[in-house]
């Protein structure tokens, strides 16, 4: 039987404080969304709970925090993040406060180490029960319901779903289209052409004569 009332030794109590330590340096939490304010952070809730004291209690909400979006060179790609979505919190070692709000090195204006209000949301990592089957063929951005998609393949890229373009366009290559075209404008036409086979430049009518009467169809 262990004595409650003996004396720890010196690596016991080394021990103790690191263990002590140790449970408040946070490095990472899955976590979800609760609210997003549509610009660049979130509110989120850790989505495992503590233990203070005998209990076991959840984490408070986290607000304020900013989302990690791919973005650098001017450029930058975003998803609409909503309540519920899943995803990882990181945790800075240092108070991000003066940075946070100014966007400048900053001194660390609290002493405050890995702290719960000190970090960033990565949306996408999710437990099991939201996985979503891979597409293995290469690169993919798409819905979740797979009804719209562009894919990345070895020399080929496939798009599924409605396209609306506001801009030029240039084709370097042939084209074609299987269903219906209709052009609201002028459209002019270099080179050859040819309607069911009948060519632009070289076609003729039969049936011409002068005066109100009407030539064949092009032949």
């Amino acid at each position: 039987m262990q004595n409650k009332n003996r004396t720890p030794s010196l690596s016991e109590v080394v021990s103790q404080a690191i263990d002590s330590s140790s449970a408040d340096i946070r490095v990472s939490f899955p976590a979800r969304v609760v609210s997003f304010d549509g610009k660049g952070s979130v509110s989120a809730q850790i989505l495992i709970k503590q233990k203070l004291g005998e209990e076991i209690v959840s984490y408070p909400v986290i607000s304020d925090v900013p989302v990690h979006f791919m973005r650098a060179g001017g450029f930058r790609f975003t998803v609409p993040i909503k309540a519920g979505d899943e995803g990882s919190l990181v945790f800075f070692d240092r108070c991000i406060d003066s940075w946070y709000s100014t966007g400048k090195e900053s001194e660390s204006i609290d002493d405050r180490l890995h702290d719960l209000s000190d970090c960033f949301f990565i949306p996408g990592v999710c437990s099991q029960p939201n996985h979503k089957s891979v597409f293995s063929g290469g690169l993919s951005m798409e819905s979740e319901d797979g009804s719209t998609y562009i894919r990345v393949t070895g020399g080929k890229i496939l798009i599924k779903g409605d396209i609306e373009h506001d801009g030029n366009s240039t084709i370097t290559g042939d084209s074609t289209v299987n269903g219906n075209s209709v052009t609201d404008g002028s459209m002019e036409v270099k080179g050859s052409g040819s309607i069911s086979g009948i060519d632009f430049e070289s076609h003729v009518h039969g049936g011409v004569q002068t005066g109100d009467g009407k030539t064949q169809g092009a032949e």
